[in-house]
C-alpha cells in the first residue's frame, strides 16, 4: 500500500456524512444523552428511520399518507404498506394545509410533514395541520429526521428521527410521541446483528486521520461496506422490524445533546453571516440564528454570473454539481438532499428545487474558522 499524505500536505475534511467519524478516545457517559432527554416520550428505538416508519404504517393499516413530494426514497421504503399521496412544497419547503385538504380522500389516514434541514414551520402552518387532524380524523406523522434538535416534538401524534444523522453512530433511530404509543408498535423487534457500517467507519476515521497504510484500496473497502449497510436496509424491508444494536445503544449514551445543540446552531447562524450571496441564495428569508440547531445550511445555486463568465453552463443543476465538484476539490463535501427517486418528484417545482438546492456542512464537529472556510470556498467559486 502506498503511503497516505502528512496532514499538513491537504486541509482537513469538512463535511463527510457524520456517521464517517467514530471517534472513541475519551468517550464516556453524558447526563444530557438522547436515552435521558427523551425520558419524558413514549419510545421505541429501532435499527433504522425506515423500521420507525413502519412501526406507524402498519398501525395506520391500509389507506392513503400524503407525503412530501420532495422526499428522501427511505420514506417510500418505511411506508410500503400504504398507498403514498404526494403534496407540493414550495421553494421555502413549508406545506400549505389548504393544498393538503384538497387532496383528502374518504381513504386518506394520514399527513406526513417534515421541517426541511432543521427550520421549524411556522405556528399558524402548524394550527392548519391541526385542524386537518381534527376535522377528518387523521393521525399527522412528524419527520423530525432533519429537526430533531430544533424540536424534539411540535405537532405530531407520532415523531421519528435517524439518530444516526445527528450522531456519529453506525445506525439507531426513534419512534417517539408525549402521549402513550399503542401496543402494537411496542412489541419485541427483530435482533439485529452489528451493521457493516460500524466497520466502515472505523476505517474511514483512520482515513480522515492520514493514519499511514490507510490508502485508495481501504477507501474503496470502507465505501462498499457503507453501500452494503443501505443494501441490507432495503433487503430487510420485508422482514419485522428490528431494534437498535447495544452498539448503538452505548455509543449514544455517551454524546451529549446539549452541547450538539449549541455547536449546530452556533457553526449554522456564523456561516450564514460569512456566505455572499451573489452566486447562491438562501433558501430561506430569515438567516438561521441560535435558534435553529440545523442538520445542515441549504443553499439554492443561481445564475448569478455563471453563464456570463464563459463557462457555458447549460443548466442550473450543472452550475450546482460544478460548485459542489469544486468544493470536494477543497476537502469540503456538501450532500444534495435529495437527487429525486420515483415516485418523488411529481410536481415541477420539487424538481426545481432538486436541480438548484446544496447543503452546507456546519455539524458539531467543527469550529468557527472552519465555517469561515466553508464560506471562503463558496464566496471565492468561479473567481
Amino acid at each position: 500500500m502506498r503511503m497516505a499524505m502528512s496532514s499538513s500536505e491537504k486541509p482537513r475534511p469538512v463535511g463527510p456524512v457524520i456517521y464517517f467519524d467514530l471517534e472513541l478516545e475519551g468517550i464516556e457517559f453524558r447526563e444530557d444523552n438522547v436515552f435521558s432527554c427523551l425520558s419524558g416520550y413514549d419510545a421505541v428505538f429501532t435499527d433504522c428511520g425506515r423500521g420507525a416508519l413502519r412501526l406507524i404504517s402498519e398501525y395506520a393499516g391500509e389507506g392513503e399518507v400524503l407525503v412530501p413530494d420532495y422526499s428522501c426514497n427511505a420514506i417510500a421504503q418505511g411506508f410500503q404498506n400504504m398507498i403514498m399521496v404526494p403534496y407540493p412544497m414550495g421553494e421555502n419547503f413549508v406545506p400549505d394545509p389548504d393544498v393538503l385538504e384538497r387532496l383528502i380522500t374518504p381513504r386518506t389516514r394520514m399527513i406526513s410533514v417534515n421541517h426541511f434541514c432543521g427550520r421549524l414551520l411556522d405556528p399558524e402552518i402548524i394550527q392548519g395541520l391541526l385542524k386537518l387532524k381534527e376535522r377528518y380524523g387523521l393521525i399527522l406523522h412528524e419527520d423530525a429526521t432533519h429537526s430533531f434538535l430544533s424540536a424534539f416534538q411540535t405537532f405530531g401524534d407520532f415523531c421519528t428521527t435517524s439518530l444516526y444523522k445527528w450522531f456519529p453512530v453506525p445506525a439507531g433511530a426513534v419512534l417517539y410521541s408525549r402521549t402513550q404509543l399503542p401496543e402494537t408498535m411496542k412489541r419485541p423487534l427483530r435482533k439485529r446483528g452489528e451493521p457493516p457500517r460500524a466497520y466502515a467507519m472505523i476505517l474511514k476515521t483512520l482515513l480522515l486521520r492520514n493514519e499511514e497504510g490507510m490508502d485508495e484500496d481501504v477507501r474503496a473497502i470502507s465505501e462498499r461496506w457503507f453501500d452494503q449497510f443501505e443494501e441490507e436496509n432495503v433487503a430487510n424491508a420485508g422482514l419485522p422490524v428490528a431494534s437498535m444494536t447495544e452498539l448503538d445503544r452505548f455509543l449514544l449514551s455517551c454524546h451529549s445533546v446539549s452541547y450538539c445543540q449549541k455547536k449546530r446552531s452556533e457553526n449554522a447562524a456564523a456561516l450564514a453571516r460569512m456566505l455572499h450571496y451573489d452566486r447562491i441564495r438562501p433558501v430561506w428569508e430569515r438567516l438561521p440564528d441560535e435558534r435553529d440547531a440545523l442538520l445542515c445550511y441549504p443553499v439554492f445555486v443561481t445564475r448569478g454570473n455563471g453563464v456570463q463568465n464563459g463557462r457555458g453552463f447549460r443548466s442550473l443543476m450543472e452550475m450546482r454539481d460544478a460548485l459542489q465538484h469544486y468544493l470536494e476539490e477543497q476537502e469540503i463535501y456538501a450532500p444534495v438532499y435529495w437527487r429525486l427517486k420515483p415516485p418523488f418528484g411529481t410536481f415541477e417545482e420539487s424538481r426545481r428545487i432538486c436541480n438548484q438546492i446544496l447543503c452546507l456542512p456546519m455539524d458539531q464537529r467543527y469550529t468557527i474558522a472552519d465555517m469561515q472556510r466553508v464560506a471562503d470556498a463558496v464566496n471565492h467559486w468561479q473567481e
